[in-house]
């Protein structure tokens, strides 16, 4: 899938990381809502969603967030 969203307009990064508790985060940024919707509706994304709802994930939820303020990155001396 990563080759798919980072070719697609609008698509800034992707990072996961996971606790020592097994628990898994995935952060996707987007430049825009639209470069977003233009990613969840894609139809390989959309295919994939389902196939990992069925077959890989007991249980999950998904944010969609907005920043509110970034500030950084900041250099120390």
């Amino acid at each position: 899938m990563y080759s798919i969203v980072s070719s697609l307009p609008g698509f800034l990064s992707v990072k996961s990381f996971k606790a020592t508790d097994g628990e898994e985060l995935t952060v996707f940024r987007f430049a825009s809502e639209q470069a977003l919707e233009a990613w969840r509706t894609h139809p390989e994304h959309v295919e994939t969603m389902k196939r990992g709802h069925a077959e890989f994930y007991a249980s999950g939820f998904l944010q969609i967030c907005k920043v509110v303020r970034e500030v950084g990155p900041f250099e120390h001396s």
